[in-house]
């Protein structure tokens, strides 16, 4: 499978130069004319209805992230960009902290300290773009006490975590800064109503199908809260661009 070309870099909005500011992309992808529009989620393995979605690598411009991540998370190459919608701050809670870059975390706030271990074969180390929960800061401010979480379903919908591990990173290599990125794009050729992609680093199976939005069948996606937001505040422009 061939990665997408990158026609443009148009669409793109200037990098952000602030040293913990990390983006996100998020790709709201339709087809079909306005008055019979449909809108691509997936359904993730934990039961939770998504955008395909991710993170900015260093150096990337948003533009080429939200390609990259709708051909990771969809296996879509024909497709364009038709608008950058918004780039806005992400909304974080008080603990709420994302990796920036890979780190290894550590048994204690020294740099001699033994690795922190999971026990769990699911945690395959921080990388850029994970959301962590922010324990505490070490007296001299060099170092975060943080938690990686995972959960067997929509984390919402949960009041703790079914695995997790701690330990401590250096204090900048996790930030509360986030710009998101949303783009809106449509297919270029015809697509499946309903297929199933693997995503290769974490080996997920995505089951991706499309959501009327219009139409006499139109009817609202149960997405993630926060992304469900995001529909709601975007949804009337995706559905007349």
């Amino acid at each position: 499978m061939s990665e997408p070309q990158i026609e443009s870099d148009k669409h793109s909005l200037p990098n952000e130069t602030s040293k913990k500011r990390l983006e996100k992309v998020t790709a709201f992808i339709t087809r079909g004319p306005s008055e019979a529009r449909e809108l691509l989620v997936f359904r993730h393995p934990h039961g939770s209805v998504q955008l395909p979605a991710g993170t900015v690598e260093e150096g990337e411009p948003a533009a080429e992230a939200v390609l990259r991540e709708v051909w990771e998370e969809t296996g879509l190459t024909a497709v364009r960009i038709v608008s950058c919608l918004a780039a806005v701050p992400q909304s974080m809670r008080a603990d709420e902290r994302v990796v920036l870059r890979h780190v290894q975390m550590l048994q204690r706030p020294d740099p001699d300290a033994p690795a922190a271990i999971a026990g769990f074969a699911s945690y395959l180390g921080l990388r850029r773009g994970l959301y962590v929960r922010l324990l505490d800061i070490s007296d001299d401010g060099r170092y975060a006490q943080i938690a990686y979480e995972e959960f067997d379903g929509p984390a919402h919908l949960f009041t703790a975590p079914s695995r997790s591990v701690s330990g401590w990173v250096d204090a900048d290599s996790v930030t509360d800064d986030i710009v998101r990125h949303h783009f809106h794009l449509t297919t270029t050729e015809r697509t499946d109503d309903s297929w199933i992609q693997t995503a290769e680093e974490w080996e997920h199976r995505f089951e991706l199908y499309w959501i009327p939005l219009t139409g006499p069948n139109a009817r609202i996606p149960e997405l993630l809260p926060f992304q469900a937001a995001w529909l709601e505040e975007y949804g009337g422009r995706i559905v007349t661009d």
